[in-house]
């Protein structure tokens, strides 16, 4: 991508991914949240990000798909009282006129008790870290293959993360991981995998990453921003010495 934009930069620096620092705070919040869906009687506690949306199509996959990242998994909770979800909305502004009718079908599921609905944000987008709905979930659902930032954010945490891309990402990186256990091309394949995952012994390795992990972030160790920090320093340091 780089060659092809004529980046003059000769260097990657490598830093793992910047806000891995927050994972330990975090936790003491996710087990809170853990353990109010399990009073409700949950044992599989599924997280499902979802990549906003646009209401031109000629911009974005459209409105049904957004929907339908609701839909699908709530009918499934509703009909499973084993289930539990988390959604997490890129953009929680307008997350009731982009789903319709459906918001009521999320109405419904938070009404259970089994199903909560980051809908907080700053000014652009959701101010709930991902990090804290995969930290609180046994399995997590990204559900678009264009970004796939905050599917990578929970896989590093050691969580199963399963994909689905609808629209045919042919590009994306995230192809390189195994399709029937980590890439599903619909909801429904996806609805499969989620009930046939074990979260105590997951023995088909649905949502692993494998080695995958390792080429995106090596490091995996809290200190990415110190990482990034310390070499904006050198450069600093470097510029004052006119080099």
């Amino acid at each position: 991508n780089e060659l092809k934009n004529n980046s003059k930069a000769q260097y990657f620096i490598v830093s793992g991914l910047p806000y891995d620092y927050s994972y330990k705070p975090l936790k003491n919040e996710a087990n809170q949240i853990r353990a109010s869906l399990h009073k409700k009687g949950v044992n599989k506690i599924i997280a499902v990000f979802d990549e906003g949306g646009s209401f031109d199509e000629r911009w974005h996959s459209g409105m049904r798909l957004q929907q339908e990242n609701y839909s699908k998994i709530i009918i499934e909770m509703l009909n499973n009282k084993d289930l539990g979800l988390i959604f997490k909305p890129k953009s929680p502004k307008l997350l009731k006129k982009r789903l319709g009718d459906t918001y009521e079908l999320v109405e419904e599921a938070i009404s259970t008790g089994r199903c909560i609905l980051y809908d907080k944000m700053d000014r652009h987008q959701s101010s709930v870290p991902v990090t804290l709905a995969g930290l609180a979930s046994d399995l997590v659902v990204h559900t678009d293959l264009s970004a796939g930032t905050a599917a990578l954010e929970c896989a590093t945490l050691g969580k199963p993360v399963l994909l689905i891309d609808r629209e045919g990402m042919l590009y994306s990186k995230l192809n390189d991981l195994p399709l029937g256990k980590v890439r599903f091309n619909n909801w429904d394949d996806t609805i499969l995998a989620i009930k046939e995952f074990n979260p105590k012994k997951n023995q088909n390795l649905i949502g692993h990453w494998g080695e995958f992990i390792d080429e995106m972030d090596p490091y995996r160790d809290g200190l990415s921003a110190n990482r990034i920090g310390t070499y904006m320093k050198w450069l600093i340091e470097g510029f004052n010495q006119s080099l």
